[in-house]
């Protein structure tokens, strides 16, 4: 064999050498993104929606049952970043000591660092929060204990308010029926429509003394998280609120000195 024939053959050698290692790459990453775009990438979405309802069972507050579902592809899932997340609670206990029967908060544009797991950016977080009639009736209670005879009741559209209040040494019975307001974005106040006062004969007092010494009958301080309420509406038995929360509080880990909502703030742990 000559020497022209030799380094022709040693070419197409290296050639085919080449062609093969490419293909055996090529196949290797056709079955990695397989993986992870099928059985594989369903088992990181679980495992990734796992790992947030457990934080939340310590960081947003007990519950009966979390369910989480996350948005995104695989591929951005796997570098932190997730296109939505949407979390329902049963009888979740928060922190400040309200029990909701139903939580569902939905995040949306959510960045976090892989490495740290450190909240990067949060586009906007909304919640929706049903609050039964029983647990307002004890939160409400609790926060006026001086006010004799108080209940609450939940109706469709309005709320029933009654108190026992003493007059020149005789017990009066006050039942006022309202809708319930929204002031400064962060407390309900009751809106007095009807009010029935027995045994005195100037209902204006029975007015002043329920706006007065009944409102708010509900502070989103409470929920904490920086909570906002944006709208509330009343179904017999359940109040629903609906607003803003942040984040960072909600799923953060703060330490002194921390401020400001989820935007423009320095990454924290989920």
């Amino acid at each position: 064999m000559n020497s022209r024939q030799c380094t022709v053959d040693n070419a197409a050698v290296r050639t085919r050498f080449r062609v093969g290692r490419a293909s055996v790459l090529f196949t290797v990453y056709c079955l990695l993104f397989t993986s992870l775009a099928g059985c594989g990438g369903g088992g990181i979405r679980r495992k990734v929606e796992s790992g947030i309802a457990k934080a939340l069972q310590q960081r947003l507050g007990p519950a009966k049952a979390y369910s989480v579902k996350v948005t995104g592809s695989t591929m951005s899932i796997l570098g932190g970043k997730l296109d939505g997340v949407d979390i329902s609670g049963e009888d979740v206990r928060l922190a400040k000591g309200i029990t909701v029967a139903r939580l569902d908060v939905s995040i949306k544009d959510l960045a976090v660092d892989t490495s740290t797991q450190a909240i990067k950016r949060c586009k906007s977080t909304t919640y929706s929060a049903a609050v039964s009639e029983d647990e307002l009736e004890r939160y409400v209670v609790k926060r006026y204990p001086d006010i004799p005879g108080l209940t609450l009741a939940l109706l469709k559209d309005q709320a029933r308010v009654t108190a026992s209040p003493g007059v020149a040494g005789v017990t009066v019975s006050i039942v006022a029926e309202a809708a319930l307001g929204v002031r400064g974005g962060r407390q309900l106040v009751l809106d007095l429509k009807n009010i029935n006062v027995e045994w005195l004969p100037t209902p204006g007092f029975a007015r002043e003394y329920i706006e007065g010494r009944v409102n708010p009958v509900f502070d989103a301080a409470d929920l904490g998280f920086d909570a906002r309420i944006d709208s509330v509406s009343i179904a017999p038995g359940f109040v629903t609120l609906t607003g803003t929360l942040d984040l960072v509080k909600a799923l953060g880990t703060e330490t002194p000195g921390d401020h400001g909502t989820t935007a423009g703030t320095e990454p924290r742990n989920l």
